[in-house]
């Protein structure tokens, strides 16, 4: 005797009925401003200006001039440029290519560089994956001593 499987016809689905939003609850809901206040502390202007100011944020006539010592993306590439310029007036037969290399042995690079956390440094592709530690900061010392 030979199986044949039953076919069962589907049955279309019900509607159900929609549910109602809560037009009538007892509930009230506060506002979401409402309720960010509540647990907000009040600060003075002063205080808050103090937040927003950065720590490390050098006085702008040093950045204008390439004279400041932290780290800053825009203060990177114009100090780098600077360096390089100085490099082939100052050495005759000099190229762009040699004055780069120059800039990458650079005192002055470390310097800007020895604060940066590693992280950053990644992310930035100062240095390699594989790098544990800020090389920048030993270069620094011993250009100091």
């Amino acid at each position: 005797m030979e199986y044949v499987p039953v076919v069962t016809e589907k049955k279309p689905k019900a509607k159900g009925k929609a549910k109602k939003k809560n037009e009538g609850s007892t509930k009230k809901s506060k506002s979401k401003a409402a309720k960010a206040e509540k647990g907000k502390k009040t600060e003075t202007p002063e205080k808050k200006a103090e937040k927003t100011k950065k720590a490390k944020d050098p006085p702008k006539e040093d950045v204008a001039q390439g004279n400041s010592t932290v780290y800053q993306a825009g203060d990177y590439n114009m100090q780098r440029k600077k360096f390089i310029e100085e490099y082939i007036q100052t050495n005759e037969g000099a190229t762009k290519s040699m004055a780069s290399q120059a800039w990458g042995s650079s005192v002055k690079r470390a310097s800007l560089l020895c604060d940066v956390q590693l992280s950053e440094l990644k992310r930035r592709r100062f240095v390699g994956k594989e790098c544990t530690e800020n090389p920048f900061q030993a270069r620094e010392l011993a250009a100091q001593q």
